[in-house]
């Protein structure tokens, strides 16, 4: 019924050609009805824009939690390409490239996020493109949830002794986690696009 509405709102709008404010805490309903989007956190609106530029650029860890993106992490910047093309970032006992960023500075600790949809499994055996080869990584799935339709994988880097850690969460639809047979202990590698990494602003 929720999804009909949606559907009845869509259309009501498009006939009507009127400005409809509408205020919900369902992350799809907003992304489904809304051309533009305002976050609103604590009674204070932290960002407005269209959907995918609040999605895929959220201003501060508060908008990317509200969105649930997962991976929020943080590190020190340890190298700038003389391009100003790309940084490097030493993140926990990994180094990540992420995209160039204005105002960052060697030393700088910084701040970003991915969102767990754009971690990409590497298939074995398969060439790897080049937007893939950045940051690759090897671990193991320490926990897989099902959704139903999709699931959240959390994997670990690193010291695989300690299970009760991760360092990134993907997310992934079901028949893709079926046909590259996942589960729980498998070793497998991934990369994080490094074009889909967000730096914050603040």
């Amino acid at each position: 019924m929720r999804h009909q509405l949606w559907v009845q709102m869509h259309n009501l709008h498009r006939e009507l050609k009127k400005t409809c404010l509408h205020i919900t805490h369902d992350l799809e309903e907003a992304f489904t009805l809304g051309e533009m989007i305002a976050v609103m956190i604590n009674g204070r609106i932290e960002q407005v824009g269209k959907p995918e530029e609040v999605f895929y650029h959220p201003r501060n860890q508060e908008v990317a939690r509200l969105l649930e993106l997962g991976n929020i992490l943080s590190g020190k910047v340890e190298e700038i390409d003389r391009t100003g093309d790309w940084i490097k970032v030493k993140c926990n006992n990994y180094y990540l490239t992420l995209p160039c960023h204005d105002g960052v500075q060697t030393n700088k600790e910084i701040s970003f996020c991915i969102a767990p949809h754009e971690i990409k499994i590497i298939r074995e055996g398969r060439p790897i493109r080049d937007s893939l080869k950045d940051n690759l990584f090897k671990g193991r799935i320490v926990n897989s949830v099902s959704h139903g339709m999709s699931y959240t994988l959390y994997f670990k880097i690193g010291d695989l002794r300690d299970t009760d850690r991760y360092d990134f969460e993907a997310k992934l639809p079901a028949y893709n986690y079926l046909k590259l047979n996942l589960a729980e202990g498998k070793e497998i590698t991934v990369s994080l696009r490094k074009k889909a990494i967000h730096i914050f602003e603040d």
